[in-house]
């Protein structure tokens, strides 16, 4: 699945879990008492903070020659960091921004580990998609696992691009 496709696929998801995304959107916009804009701006700059404090921690007397593992949680943090604090000031190009260098860290840590991430988002999807029949809510708001659910099996991809290392060799 190719990332439009991919995206789309993660558009069906969300609707079918949080409803559609304009009305998300419009709440924040036009519904929101200041208190309310006042409280999550607050939350996610502590999370920021947070990230940010985790990603500087991280690298801390750290040899990035070691293991790359290490050094791409960092870039993750800071790009998570970056994103939480453009959305508590509600600013859309910046948060466009940070999801686009967070969605770009995140694959380049997939190639970096050798990872097959394309065909490893289709088996996720497919098993999310399983999530949103039959599940329920919790009281945060989140789709729970219905019964008998599974999360996608990985373990068969990584196999596959072991198997073919080795035939490298």
């Amino acid at each position: 699945m190719h990332e439009e496709k991919q995206t789309q696929a993660v558009e069906t998801f969300m609707i079918r879990c949080d409803g559609p995304p304009a009305e998300t959107l419009r709440s924040i916009k036009e519904g929101q008492a200041n208190s309310t804009r006042i409280n999550i701006k607050y939350r996610l700059r502590n999370a920021a903070r947070m990230m940010l404090r985790a990603s500087r921690d991280m690298l801390r007397g750290y040899d990035l020659e070691n293991d790359q593992r290490l050094f791409r949680g960092h870039l993750m943090c800071e790009e998570l960091g970056e994103l939480l604090l453009a959305m508590s000031e509600f600013d859309e190009a910046e948060t466009l921004d940070a999801i686009v260098d967070l969605d770009y860290v995140v694959r380049g840590t997939a190639i970096q580990l050798q990872l097959p991430f394309d065909k490893a988002f289709d088996l996720v999807h497919a098993a999310n998609m399983k999530k949103t029949s039959g599940a329920f809510t919790d009281r945060g708001g989140k789709k729970g696992k219905p019964k008998g659910w599974k999360p996608a099996d990985l373990q068969p991809l990584l196999e596959k691009r072991d198997n073919l290392f080795r035939a490298q060799l």
